[in-house]
C-alpha cells in the first residue's frame, strides 16, 4: 500500500505480509528498494468496546488504531 501525506505530497510504499489469519508483517520500502521490517507478528482484532477501533499486538506492544471508513471505501 502507498501512504500518502497529503500536506507535502510524499509518499511511502508498505508491504504487507500475510502470516495467517488475524496476523501479519509490515515492511517500509526504502528509496533504493530495500525492504526494513516495521513490524512483526502483529496480531489484529477490533476492539470489542469501541466501534472504528483496532487492536495490533505484538510480542512487546500493544497499540490502538482509530480508523474511518467514508463512503467511497477509503479508510483514514
Amino acid at each position: 500500500m502507498t501512504l500518502l501525506n497529503e500536506d507535502t505530497d510524499e509518499k511511502h510504499v508498505i508491504w504487507v505480509e500475510y502470516v495467517h489469519e488475524n496476523c501479519f508483517n509490515a515492511f517500509l520500502e526504502e528509496e533504493n528498494g530495500i525492504l526494513t521490517s516495521i513490524i512483526m507478528n502483529a496480531e489484529v482484532e477490533m476492539n470489542p468496546f469501541v466501534p472504528d477501533d483496532l487492536i495490533v499486538r505484538t510480542e512487546h506492544e500493544q497499540f490502538k488504531v482509530d480508523f474511518y471508513i467514508d463512503e467511497d471505501g477509503n479508510v483514514t
